[in-house]
Order: structure tokens, then sequence, then C-alpha cells
């Protein structure tokens, strides 16, 4: 028994155990009818010690389209159907040095195929640290374009707006309070009256009072010529 790699349609890859080995009967391990078009593709030089060869098709109907991304030089050629992947000691595979191949060992060689796979992570790390302490922000940005500020900057922003918003509403409110007390003072000071208007009141009654007096001495002057 010996582990080979299935690759399904959809690019699962699928550990299997497999008897016969014969390059002309591993189509069968692929679950395919007959060996038309199934034949060996490439082979990829694993370490020193081993090799990785893929048995495919070729050729196929509409539909039947294998999914799975190979590594170069096979990255832009079309394969049908399931697939093999099977490790062998040798460059050119024989079915007595077959060996097991695990799914792990396939990716770890599938990423060194592809040149390597780029980490995020440490692309992150190290933009970060290319950023001035006083120019990051805690989610490690920059500040430089003037575009990103610090949550706590922008809480404060916000503050500050709101204060101002409120200060001018006061403002507002002081304004209508002090004109409604102008008005009342003004309607006050109309219905009062004034000095003057008291003046003459006093006026008139004295000239009245001096225009009673005359009229009672005119009367005893004219009643003592009789």
């Amino acid at each position: 028994m010996t582990k080979v790699i299935i690759v399904q349609k959809g690019g699962i890859l699928l550990s299997k155990n497999v008897n016969q080995l014969e390059p002309d009967i591993l189509y069968k391990s692929c679950g395919l009818r007959s060996a038309k078009d199934f034949d060996h593709r490439y082979t990829w030089k694993n370490n020193n010690e081993s090799y990785v060869s893929l048995y495919a098709r070729d050729d196929g109907k509409a539909n039947m389209e294998n999914k799975y991304d190979l590594p170069p030089p096979l990255d832009s050629v079309l394969f049908f159907n399931k697939m093999l992947l099977i490790k062998h000691s040798s460059d050119e595979y024989d079915d007595s040095e077959a060996m097991d191949l695990t799914t792990g060992e396939w990716k770890s060689l599938y990423e060194r195929l592809f040149g390597g796979f780029e980490d995020l992570k440490d692309e992150t790390e190290s933009s970060e640290e290319d950023i001035p302490l006083e120019l990051r922000t805690k989610q490690g940005y920059s500040k430089a374009d003037g575009f990103v500020v610090d949550d706590d900057e922008e809480e404060d922003l916000e503050y500050l707006s709101n204060g101002d918003d409120e200060i001018l509403d006061s403002n507002d409110e002081s304004e209508e309070y002090l004109d409604d007390n102008e008005s009342m003072v003004d309607s006050e000071e109309g219905d009062k009256p004034d000095d003057s208007e008291d003046d003459s009141i006093i006026d008139d009654s004295d000239d009245s009072g001096d225009e009673s007096e005359l009229t009672e001495e005119s009367y005893l002057s004219d009643n003592s010529y009789d």
C-alpha cells in the first residue's frame, strides 16, 4: 500500500492508499473508465532523494475541467477530471520505487515551487517599524499625510465641535433673554407717567386755586359799594 494524492475536480486534495502502481493502470485510482488521454504530465523535484509526478487527462468534456492551480510550468495548462500525484525516488517514475506522499509534504513542496507565499503579518510588522513613533497611530498607520488621526484625537475634535455648538446656543439664549427684558423695561416706562406730566397736573391745580381766590375778592369788592 502506497499513499498517493488524488486531486478532485474542485481542487480538494485527497490522500489515498493504492495497491496497483503500474503507470498504465494509475487511471483507475482516479475513478476513470479508461486510460484515454490519461498520462504522465510532469515531474517536480522534491529534494535530493525524491520526486513527485503528475498523471492527468489533458482532454475532456465541458464542465469537467479540474480547477486546481498547479505549480509552474503547468500553472496555465488545463486538465480534466481527477488528477494523481505520486512520489518516487528516481527522476523517472517506476512503480517499484514509489513512496508515500502526504498532503502536508505536497503543500510544502507546492509553496516552494510557487516561490513562497508572502507573510502578510511580517509585512505589516515591518511597515509599522518604518513609521516613527510620533507619527504612528494606535492601529499602526501613519499620520504624516494628515488624513489619519488617533481615536482620541477624533474624540477631542468631536468634543470641541459639540462644545462650540453649546456655547453658541447659550449665547443665543442670552441674547434672546436680554431682548425680552429690554422690551419689558420699555413697556413699563411707557405706562408710567413722566415727571413733566406730574408737574403739569400740579401747576393746573395751583392755577385753578388762584382763580377761585380772585373771584371771591372781586365779589366782596362789588358788595362793599352796595
